[in-house]
């Protein structure tokens, strides 16, 4: 079962981070033609604008999911480095605490979008929904909380093991 689980958590990562390049490689591609096209002969996709932004959307906030969970999003550290370590798991605790209740509102927000917008259509494309945007906001959250989840947990057991070695010690 857990390895199951593994291969799973596995699969997701390598379709994050596919999806991610070629939503990207499309972006750029879409871009540079619709430059081409305007410039050289005088006329534009009427739909590249709004595929590249569905393109950055989904870029942005599976990037988001990719670098939460290799710990490489922008954070400022620099003050854990002067506490304890203890104390330093606790402030860490704290922050991931906060992120999680974050993303759990921010799901909140991004369900609510993708109902209010599934019945309007984007009017380049008239047969895709207006919820293709926000469908990202979802998917990144969905992929984020269970990670913020188990960086919780496990920091929960990290404090439990010290306080319990701890307690040993002095007895």
């Amino acid at each position: 079962m857990r390895n199951l689980l593994k291969a799973a958590i596995k699969l997701i990562e390598r379709l994050e981070r596919v999806t991610v390049i070629v939503a990207f490689s499309v972006m750029v591609a879409v871009i540079a033609l619709n430059v081409l096209l305007r410039y050289v002969f005088h006329c534009s996709l009427i739909w590249g604008q709004d595929v590249a932004l569905i393109c950055f959307m989904w870029t942005t906030f599976l990037g988001a999911s990719i670098g939460a969970k290799r710990r490489m999003l922008i954070r400022v550290d620099s003050l854990l480095r002067f506490m304890s370590p203890r104390a330093a798991r606790f402030v860490q605790l704290f922050i991931d605490l906060t992120i999680a209740c974050f993303l759990v509102l921010l799901f909140k927000a991004g369900l609510d979008l993708v109902i209010f917008n599934l019945p309007s259509t984007i009017p380049s494309m008239v047969h895709v929904s207006m919820s293709v945007y926000s469908t990202s906001i979802l998917v990144a959250t969905v992929f984020m909380i269970p990670h913020y989840v188990s960086d919780i947990v496990a920091a929960i057991k990290s404090l439990a093991s010290h306080t319990n070695s701890s307690q040993d010690e002095t007895r």
